[in-house]
Order: structure tokens, then sequence, then C-alpha cells
């Protein structure tokens, strides 16, 4: 089985972005993260963030460094990272919502509560399902 390593964060928005930011920033994930083998979920809620994602620990080391020097966020707050045995996302090369579900972007879901636990695996940790949770409930 291929090495797997996570990195999670939080982060804030530089503005509050609108519906086509969302949809460009969003495009970008998913066509960068299909090329590296990167699956995960990214959370958006008034000017806030919070992505989770996991691959090859070569290619989660490259995307921090590039989420480092994204001028679209700041205060990037690492809540963990390191190696994980299987997949929280698998299927997913970034899942995305909103908590108050105003944006409908392509492959995007209403983010509330059952239906954000709905999509976590069964695998995604504890402590994972409870940030996420604690998120979701600060912006409902």
């Amino acid at each position: 089985m291929a090495e797997l390593t996570h990195y999670f964060y939080f982060s804030s928005a530089k503005t509050l972005m609108e519906q086509p930011d969302l949809e460009a920033l969003l495009a970008q994930a998913r066509r960068n993260n299909a090329a590296q083998d990167l699956t995960g979920l990214l959370l958006y809620n008034d000017g806030c963030f919070v992505q989770y994602f996991e691959g090859p620990p070569e290619a989660v080391t490259d995307l921090i460094a590039r989420l480092h020097r994204d001028q679209r966020h700041r205060n990037m707050i690492r809540m963990t990272e390191g190696a994980v045995e299987d997949r929280s996302f698998a299927d997913w090369t970034m899942g995305f919502a909103t908590v108050d579900g105003q944006l409908a972007l392509p492959g995007g879901f209403d983010l509330t509560w059952e239906s954000l636990n709905e999509r976590l695996d069964s695998n995604v940790k504890t402590y994972l399902r409870k940030i996420m949770q604690q998120f979701y409930r600060s912006g409902a």
C-alpha cells in the first residue's frame, strides 16, 4: 500500500469570496489534486476556510507550500498533519460546501450537519468529525 499523509488547517479569506471566485478556486483545486493524487474536503463560511487533504507525502508537502504562498487567504492555522492508513475522502478530488447554502457550485453540497455527516466516510477520524461539526455550528 502506498504511503499516505494528511494536512488539516483553518484560514481566513483576504476578502469575502463570491460564487465566481469559489468556482475558480474549486476548479483549480480539483484539477491540481487529480494530477497529484490528492483527495479532500474544503469548507467555506463567511470568509473562513477549513480544508483537509490527503495523499502521497510529497504531494501534500507541495500543496502546503503552495497554500502558504496563495494570496487569497491568510492566517493558516495547522490543526493536524501526519501519516494516515487510509483515505477519508477517497472519491473526492475536492468536496466543497458552504455553511449558508447560498452558493450552488458544481460538485458542492449544502452544508447541513446531516448532509456533511452523510458524506463523511465512516473511517473519518472522530476529531475530524468534531472539528467539522463545530465549524458547521459556528456558521449555522
